[in-house]
């Protein structure tokens, strides 16, 4: 009797500290980002996704979106088959995600998937100039698109 309750014990302990220790990168990215009042661009990304590979050579490697990514939010990028437990918290069911939160941890807005480098520039003028206040980010990006005469 003894045997099956202290392995119990022990697997809810493994559990506990590997769960805190992978959400810890995010949770210290929102606990920053309330500090210099930004938010947060969680990256959502798996080794072996083909799609992740091109979004960082292709969106994530632009000095513009990296300085952007730097200077404007608080990045915090996550590998799944790392921190498991940070994406079933977020309920990230694919990489790539995107997901934007607001320096108060309220959900902006969630990008599943490839973005274009365009598309990611425009996501980060949205959040930069706190257009979600006002609108959605695809309303904003039509607008946008329709002001360039895409």
């Amino acid at each position: 009797m003894k045997k099956p309750l202290a392995t119990t014990l022990l697997v809810l302990v493994f559990f506990f500290c590997h769960t805190s220790a992978h959400a810890d990168a995010l949770t210290q990215g929102k606990k920053r980002a309330r500090q210099e009042d930004k938010p947060v661009v969680a990256y959502f990304f798996s080794q072996h996704c083909v799609y992740c590979e091109q979004m960082q050579k292709n969106v994530l490697n632009d000095r513009t979106i990296a300085d952007s990514l730097k200077n404007d939010t608080v990045y915090v990028p996550v590998d799944v088959d790392k921190q498991e437990a940070t994406a079933l918290a977020y309920r990230v069911r694919g990489t790539p995600t995107t997901l934007v939160l607001e320096s108060t941890g309220k959900r902006i807005v969630e990008i599943p998937g490839y973005m274009s480098k365009d598309d990611f520039k425009m996501l980060l003028a949205y959040v930069k100039g706190r257009h979600y206040k006002m609108m959605g980010f695809g309303e904003f990006l039509r607008s946008a698109r329709a002001a360039s005469g895409r």
